[in-house]
């Protein structure tokens, strides 16, 4: 698997770690009122609709394919 879709799949497994887990435990440390939280909540679907489309891209797109060759001089 070329290095760039690597690097996707981490970087949304991350997001989805985060989503799940840490932002709970901030928005109570933080004390959000209700409309602060949904305010917030209200973000994460376009931010996963972003990476979505960062993964299309890398999973779709010929340059990042396993055939990918590095630069050479």
């Amino acid at each position: 698997m070329p290095a760039a879709l690597n690097l996707v799949n981490a970087r949304l497994r991350d997001f989805e770690h985060l989503r799940r887990n840490e932002v709970p435990l901030l928005v109570r440390r933080a004390g959000l009122d209700p409309a602060e939280q949904a305010e917030l909540e209200s973000l994460a679907p376009g931010a996963c609709g972003f990476l979505s489309g960062i993964h299309a891209w890398y999973t779709g797109a010929p340059r990042y394919t396993a055939s990918d060759v590095s630069f050479q001089e």
